[in-house]
């Protein structure tokens, strides 16, 4: 009794998804599609402090060059899109695109063109005559200091000499000592003077000011060429986009070049016989109200090996496109002429269902 019930069973589920099938209408065939451009460079900050620009090209994305930006982790960053540059505009090959600001290397460039500007100053002062005037008159006040001590030093021998006869008191000839002592020491401080200024102007002192002119010449140089780095250009003729393809990486620009878009179709490996160069697709985009048709360039089987499996890949080559779906780059694809067949689909699974049913019986 239990088999007829089984066998009941079967014939009733049977016929009831029989029925739904016959209400379903056949369906065209549908599977994502991704534009890819024939050339494109973008511009990534895949961590703080590192800028990434990548240039890809051919339909495979293949790498052309890649070129780091990188700054210190405690440095402050401003990217600033070059003047006339925005969302969709139309750049060519070479066009000024982008500006990274470091607020790090603009405070070191102002630092050093003040040290060059002093140093330069200070070079100029040693070979333009004034401290070798300096030293002239330097010489004048030693001779005038050795001038006043010889005129004096008479003056204490007289007064001695009446202090030897009684004349005048021993604190006369103190007074007069301290002076004379006083004026000595002005020689020293005038002589002390002038090998100082003698110094200044020795050729060593020159040839240390010129030096340090050229380090700080040379680091400044340094630092306006990593500021001129950071005045980007594009390699790639098209349109300018800040949209992302990875929500995960950040994009900070990216050109495209329009000429020519294709749309990749991605579809199962049991279309692979149906889908053909020629065929009429029909390819409606994400997140914009937009469908555009196109026919089918070349058909190819893709491994995909962490999946174990192959697909089918259709490229189909589109023009005239807003920008603004192109900066979107997904969709899904519909090809008309090749159409779903729930019915038979079902009868497949019916028929694999009834061959399990017919093994269990004939284990049992």
């Amino acid at each position: 009794m239990w088999l007829w019930l089984r066998y009941f069973l079967i014939i009733a589920l049977s016929g009831v998804v029989l029925y739904f099938v016959l209400q379903t209408d056949v369906a065209a065939l549908k599977c994502p599609f991704e534009l890819e451009a024939s050339e494109q460079w973008t511009i990534q900050q895949e961590r703080p402090g590192d800028f990434i620009a990548k240039h890809l090209k051919g339909r495979m994305q293949a790498l052309a060059g890649v070129t780091t930006f990188r700054f210190e982790r405690y440095d402050v960053v401003n990217t600033e899109l070059a003047p006339g540059i925005r969302e969709g505009s139309l750049v060519k090959a070479g066009d000024h695109v982008l500006t990274f600001r470091s607020l790090y290397d603009e405070s070191q460039k102002k630092m050093l063109q003040a040290k060059v500007e002093m140093y330069q100053a200070t070079l100029d002062n040693l070979l333009s005559g004034e401290l070798q005037s300096r030293v002239t008159e330097g010489e004048r006040l030693v001779t005038l200091a050795y001038t006043n001590y010889y005129s004096y030093l008479p003056l204490v021998e007289r007064r001695r000499e009446l202090f030897n006869t009684g004349y005048i008191s021993n604190d006369e000839v103190q007074q007069l000592e301290e002076e004379l002592n006083s004026r000595f020491a002005e020689i020293a401080v005038a002589e002390a003077d002038l090998n100082a200024r003698k110094m200044a102007c020795s050729s060593n002192v020159i040839n240390t000011a010129r030096a340090e002119l050229k380090v700080a010449q040379k680091e400044l140089e340094m630092v306006n060429d990593r500021l001129a780095a950071r005045t980007i250009t594009t390699p790639v003729s098209g349109r300018v986009t800040q949209v992302s393809l990875d929500p995960e990486i950040k994009t900070i620009l990216r050109v495209v070049n329009e000429d020519p878009i294709y749309a990749r179709v991605v579809a199962p490996l049991n279309f692979s016989n149906e889908i053909q160069p020629g065929l009429e697709a029909v390819l409606t985009f994400h997140n914009e109200d937009l469908t555009v048709t196109g026919r089918v360039e070349s058909v190819s089987i893709v491994p995909v090996p962490l999946m174990g499996l192959s697909v089918v890949h259709a490229l189909i080559p589109i023009r005239d496109v807003p920008f603004s779906a192109i900066s979107s780059m997904t969709g899904e694809a519909s090809i008309p002429s090749i159409k779903i067949d729930p019915f038979h689909s079902s009868l497949a699974a019916l028929r694999s269902l009834y061959e399990k049913f017919c093994n269990s019986l004939r284990k049992e």
